[in-house]
Order: C-alpha cells, then sequence, then structure tokens
C-alpha cells in the first residue's frame, strides 16, 4: 500500500490542505459564522445578484454602454467581474483538427463541419452584479440606460 497517493506528487503538503477542504469543513466553518459576509450571504441564499452583462465579444460600443451603466448604478454595485479570456483557446486557423470527408476522401478543418468550433472565440465579457436588497433598484436603473440611453 502506498503511504501518499500518487496523484499528489511532489506538492504532497500543499495538495494535502487543498484536499482538507471538503463539503463537510467548509459548511461546518458557515455554520459556525466564520464565513464572513459572503459565507453569510451564501448561508442564506442572499448572494450578489447579477444586474448588467457584457456580450461576450466587445466592441466600442458596449464598452460605452457599460461606462455609462455603470457610473448610473454608482454604489449600487457590489462586484464587477470580467472574465479576461481575450485569448481563443481554439485556433480555428492552421491549427485546425482536420477531419476526413467521406465522400471526397479529403481532410477538412473541424471548423468546416462544425459550426460550435466555428463559433468559439474569445471572451472579454463584463458581469455586474449588485446586492440582493438593491435589486430591484439596480434593474430599473439598467433597463432606463438601455432603453433611454440615458448619460
Amino acid at each position: 500500500m502506498l503511504r501518499t497517493p500518487v496523484f499528489l506528487g511532489e506538492n504532497y503538503s500543499r495538495d494535502a490542505l487543498y484536499l482538507a477542504w471538503d463539503d463537510w469543513r467548509v459548511l461546518g466553518l458557515l455554520a459556525d459564522k466564520k464565513g464572513g459576509e459572503h459565507g453569510e450571504r451564501l448561508s442564506w441564499r442572499q448572494h450578489y445578484r447579477l444586474v448588467y452583462r457584457t456580450p461576450e465579444s466587445l466592441v466600442p460600443a458596449d464598452l460605452e454602454t457599460l461606462a455609462r451603466v455603470e457610473a448610473k448604478l454608482g454604489h449600487l454595485v457590489a462586484d464587477r467581474v470580467s472574465t479576461g479570456r481575450s485569448k481563443n483557446w481554439y485556433k480555428t486557423e492552421d491549427s485546425d483538427i482536420p477531419v476526413l470527408e467521406e465522400l471526397s476522401n479529403r481532410a477538412m478543418p473541424l471548423s468546416h463541419f462544425s459550426k460550435v468550433v466555428r463559433s468559439l472565440g474569445k471572451n472579454d465579457q463584463i458581469l455586474l452584479f449588485c446586492r440582493p436588497e438593491s435589486r430591484r433598484e439596480a434593474d430599473q436603473i439598467v433597463q432606463e440606460v438601455l432603453e433611454n440611453g440615458i448619460k
């Protein structure tokens, strides 16, 4: 029998600490009120609510709209999250996966056959969240800005 699991490798002590954070430990800490504001919000299902999201592929007009929405929301924005994945994880240029087409017996790029692969691209989406107690007010503000283009 192995004393240390093989999958933990060289970083056994760090990995063992990570693996010690199981659901029971986390739930116990939340029950003991040791999760801070966010732990309390999770416990009572009062987590932050999404009030605005940009498209995944941003153009300058999207950034302008985001700036207007964010400015108008002001202190109601509890958190701003950027996906920050500006690189394509699947490149459809030269490194596209070749697939043999049965009829012509020619290799064609996977993106030629798959709409999903063809549509994969970068994701620069930005999300704005508010506290649940501010949700109605924030939703009204976002709707107003989007409908009327308020600056």
